[in-house]
């Protein structure tokens, strides 16, 4: 990923480039990663991280790109009046802008096409999406973790250092049944993982998680994942995790309307910018003037 996105493509200058993949498969810490690679950000000029998700403000977004290259979102302006601005901002400058958890293939074919199209040579688009439908011919498909990396994951995430990492082998024939029901998804295992490392290297404990009714529970959204009930039972995990998982549950489940949907798009952006350390929903690094 890193080398499509710093290589020349001679028959545009704006090439858009996608992450596909499960919801909890790792496609935002895929993203983060090649976000933060130093070739990456010394071949990039402005980079700008975005998070979209499932519903969204095309002024919010359109004044967020804004913000993070260096202008001024006035919230009172309409999307017509927006537009322009992103043109005038990034016309003729290279720019590196990552659309994390894309849902709609319009934010880009209706919303972002036009006014970002007057980039640099060396311009970059990079999605983060679960829809195959909004993937471009420049494809990054993630895939599921196999049964020994995903213990290697858990083993990681349940222990506090390399001996604790040494002795969990110990409990590695429950640690490969608890990987099993978690899919090979990456972020449910890591869940998992922080649910464990507060009960111990024990093996009792950790065949109580086995054993748990969570993994089939019902109640929770479709395509909602047991592993997060788990994750909240009184003997889980602390308030810091808690926290967490809020956007966690975000991630492994599709969003519904009413009461049954986990968290809105504005608490989920608001998780997102706390991970990334920024204000508004965008993160940004504007080339020495």
């Amino acid at each position: 990923m890193v080398e499509q996105l710093t290589k020349q493509y001679p028959s545009k200058n704006v090439v858009v480039l996608a992450i596909v993949g499960f919801g909890g498969i790792g496609k935002t810490t895929h993203a983060q990663k090649v976000f933060s690679d130093n070739k990456v950000q010394a071949n990039s000029g402005t980079t700008i991280w975005m998070c979209v998700s499932h519903e969204f403000s095309e002024t919010d977004l359109l004044g967020n790109i804004i913000e993070g290259a260096g202008g001024k979102y006035n919230r009172e302006q309409s999307r017509s009046q927006l537009e322009p601005t992103v043109e005038r901002l990034l016309r003729g400058n290279k720019f590196l802008l990552v659309l994390d958890d894309v849902w709609d293939a319009r934010i880009w074919d209706d919303l972002l096409r036009n006014p970002l199209q007057g980039g640099a040579a060396g311009s970059r688009v990079l999605v983060t999406t679960r829809n195959e439908g909004i993937a471009t011919a420049h494809v990054h498909e993630m895939k599921l973790l196999p049964p020994e990396d995903g213990w290697s994951l858990l083993c990681k995430k349940a222990t506090m250092n390399a001996e604790e990492e040494r002795d969990a082998q110990d409990l590695k024939d429950i640690g490969m049944k608890i990987v099993e029901k978690c899919g090979g998804l990456p972020l449910v295992i890591k869940t998992i993982g922080g649910v464990l490392r507060e009960r111990g290297l024990n093996r009792n404990a950790w065949e109580e998680v086995l054993r748990s009714a969570a993994w089939s529970r019902t109640g929770l959204p479709d395509g909602g994942h047991g592993a997060l009930y788990l994750s909240y039972q009184p003997s889980g995990p602390s308030q810091v995790m808690l926290s967490l998982l809020c956007l966690i549950a975000r991630k492994l489940c599709v969003p519904h309307v009413g009461h049954r949907q986990i968290m809105d798009s504005r608490e989920v952006c608001r998780s997102m910018r706390c991970h990334f350390g920024g204000n508004r929903g965008a993160i940004s690094k504007r080339a020495a003037s």
